[in-house]
């Protein structure tokens, strides 16, 4: 599901191949506009593996910024970025369901505006994101496609510039 409150809209501002994106590698990652302390909620259930909250926002670092990651059970990982200081609501380990509340929106790091940056990756990449907390090698990570069941439907995934609402699930 999309990672926000039901009966909310937020537009897309942006994916990693509107601007090129490390080849292509982050393609199906998704820049999301919205208000800092915005909360952000798990896109499907599964076990949070990582979780940094350290870092203020718009701090000028692309190594430094806040997320939350959650595992899982096909091995997936989702990948939310720029959360706010001291934003997340979970820990490490912590198993979350479909739809709980994980985290609140930010700008941490160098995103240029407040917004969520979420994106899906393999299992290839636990390793990666377990020994790294460098986010430029994270985005070595190829991204999946995502299809959302609770939005308006999607022929290739949400569209830049397009306003998504939240929809019952």
């Amino acid at each position: 599901v999309v990672p926000w409150e039901i009966g909310k809209s937020f537009e897309v501002t942006g994916n990693c191949n509107t601007h090129g994106g490390a080849h292509g590698i982050q393609k199906y990652a998704y820049d999301i506009a919205m208000p800092i302390g915005t909360t952000i909620f798990a896109s499907r259930s599964g076990i949070v593996i990582g979780v940094e909250e350290s870092f203020s926002d718009f701090n000028g670092s692309v190594n430094q910024l806040n997320y939350v990651f959650i595992q899982h059970e096909d091995k997936t990982i989702a990948r939310y970025y720029h959360l706010a200081t001291q934003g997340a609501l979970v820990d490490i380990d912590d198993e979350v369901v479909k739809g709980q509340a994980i985290a609140l929106s930010g700008g941490s790091g160098n995103p240029g505006y407040a917004h969520l940056h979420f994106d899906l990756v393999s299992d290839e990449c636990a390793e990666i994101i377990s020994m790294s907390g460098n986010y430029e090698i994270q985005l070595r990570c190829q991204t999946i496609a995502i299809v959302f069941s609770n939005t308006r439907k999607q022929d290739r995934g949400l569209e830049i510039g397009e306003f998504y609402e939240a929809l019952p699930y």
